[in-house]
């Protein structure tokens, strides 16, 4: 298992990764889908996310999940992977 110190990176690290990969997307944006969803620690007023939130709102969004999202249950099971 990956601890935190070497996996969770800032927003700005991610796209940067991400821009390589082909994906095009704003550090505000990436920041703005991690508070969505949850997914994202935060130390004072830093955000930092694991490669695990980058991939569940990646898969979230691919599946269109923001869509569901006021609604709990749909919101649970996007997250745990039983969308």
């Amino acid at each position: 298992m990956t601890s935190f110190v070497e996996d969770a990176q800032t927003p700005e690290s991610w796209v940067e990764q991400l821009r390589v990969r082909g994906i095009k997307l704003s550090a505000r944006r990436l920041r703005e889908k991690a508070r969505a969803y949850g997914q994202f620690y935060c130390l004072g007023r830093t955000v930092f996310l694991s490669s695990s939130h980058v991939e569940t709102i990646l898969a979230a969004e691919a599946a269109g999940w923001n869509e569901a999202l006021p609604n709990g249950r749909a919101r649970a099971a996007a997250l745990e992977g039983r969308g």
